[in-house]
């Protein structure tokens, strides 16, 4: 009787050691939800080099201009710490940007050789730059940028600026994607985009139809935490004969066509948009279709409204016409970059469905 309660003493001291151990290992694992605002970095650099010529490089690489914007505001907002003064909260961003030149002793340039050996001793050749997810928070992206000395450093800046923001506006992409969900789809408008304008377009449920008509909707979100609008348009024109040729003008003389829908309070006004305006244009894909991406600033005629919108026009084959997605913000006590990142991001999801 004693053997037997002493056997399951044991069997019952190993179950607990073997559920302590567990324990520990899920802690050990266990990473927090990472922090911080869509498109915020946390920069750990030393103080003299963020306040040198690497600093000054990497504000104008980071903080350049974003868009078309009625007041100036950058593509990033920075929060510069030298590496050993990364408290745990600050570990826990979203998105860290570590920057160290090699030849110098400090503990920034200490975080980056800790990660070279570990890349060296995994066989892998040495980037110029490499990104690790997770290391302190998740979902999490730590981006290690390093040079030699400086001039490898401002060598490095400048030869991979275009590949650096990319990677660095990742997270932030994906965060204004789901912030865009938040309150789950709307089924019925989805549909309608399917059958209306043969988009595969899923309409965040917080969405509410201001004007239907047989080629144009318009769609609009009002938020009355922050006084902002943001809208969305989708319209669509036949082809006359052919096809017609996508040139810089075309887009923003279909905007001001489908403007005319847009109206505020006062009589008589309606939304324009002119290249006398500051004003961008490129060639993007929409899934697999080619489109013309037109960045600018609107404005209501007869009335002191005004902002910027982002323009997507596509030709849709299949039924000879072309089609237009537009989204602009409203939002006179508020900065506009973070809505027209919100409606930028939301927009390049969309496709011609098959």
């Amino acid at each position: 009787m004693i053997m037997k309660k002493c056997i399951g003493l044991f069997l019952f001291i190993g179950i607990l050691g073997a559920c302590s151990d567990n324990g520990v290992k899920d802690r050990l694992n266990y990473l927090p939800d990472s922090t911080g605002k869509i498109d915020e970095i946390i920069l750990a650099m030393e103080e003299d080099q963020w306040r040198g010529n690497s600093g000054e490089k990497l504000r104008a690489t980071l903080m350049k201009d974003y868009g078309i914007l009625p007041q100036r505001e950058p593509i990033f907002d920075l929060r510069q710490a030298p590496g050993g003064d990364l408290v745990d909260l600050l570990k826990r961003s979203s998105v860290m940007l570590v920057v160290a030149i090699l030849d110098q002793d400090n503990p920034t340039t200490e975080m980056v050789k800790t990660q070279l050996e570990r890349i060296k001793k995994s066989g892998q050749e040495v980037p110029p730059y490499f990104v690790r997810k997770n290391v302190w928070s998740k979902p999490q992206r730590v981006m290690y940028l390093y040079g030699n000395n400086e001039q490898d450093l401002l060598n490095k800046l400048k030869e991979h600026e275009v590949n650096i923001i990319a990677k660095l506006h990742e997270i932030g992409d994906a965060k204004a994607l789901t912030n865009n969900y938040i309150p789950g789809v709307s089924g019925g408008l989805t549909l309608t985009m399917k059958e209306k304008f043969n988009l595969e377009f899923e309409i965040p449920n917080k969405y509410e139809v201001a004007v239907d008509e047989d080629d144009f909707m318009w769609l609009r979100f009002d938020s009355d935490a922050t006084e902002e609008v943001l809208n969305i348009l989708v319209y669509s024109t036949p082809y006359k004969d052919t096809a017609p040729i996508m040139s810089q003008a075309f887009p923003i003389v279909l905007r001001n066509e489908a403007g005319k829908k847009v109206q505020s309070q006062k009589e008589g006004s309606y939304m324009f948009s002119d290249s006398i305006l500051p004003f961008e244009q490129r060639f993007v894909k929409l899934g697999t279709q080619k489109a013309i991406e037109s960045k600018g600033l609107w404005a209501i005629e007869h009335d002191f409204m005004g902002g910027p919108f982002v323009n997507y026009c596509l030709d849709d084959p299949k039924n000879k016409r072309t089609v237009c997605i537009d989204g602009f913000v409203y939002a006179p006590k508020v900065r506009k970059r973070l809505p027209m990142r919100k409606l930028t991001v939301l927009l390049n999801a969309i496709k011609l469905a098959e």
